[in-house]
């Protein structure tokens, strides 16, 4: 498959109550959402991010993020607690 942007181009993420995420982690998985999956910051998936990725004080992935086939995500705060899980 492909390389594409499993969160699109641009992603900015909020807490449940509509603050930023400011500083929070993106977890990425297998569907299962158990065994952790690679991203990469590159469409030729050849430079690997680190898991999790980190949001900056804008809520926004520090780096591009680029992945291939599906993934399960797992979006928390900066303290851990998990506000958003997906599947993409």
């Amino acid at each position: 498959m492909a390389a594409y942007r499993p969160l699109g181009p641009f992603p900015q993420f909020f807490l449940a109550d509509g603050t930023v995420n400011n500083g929070g982690f993106i977890h990425f998985y297998e569907t299962d959402l158990t065994t952790q999956k690679d991203t990469y910051s590159d469409k030729g998936l050849t430079t690997p991010n680190s898991n999790p990725v980190q949001l900056d004080s804008a809520g926004r992935p520090v780096s591009d993020i680029w992945g291939s086939n599906a993934y399960g995500v797992v979006i928390t705060d900066s303290l851990g607690a998990n506000p958003q899980t997906r599947n993409s």
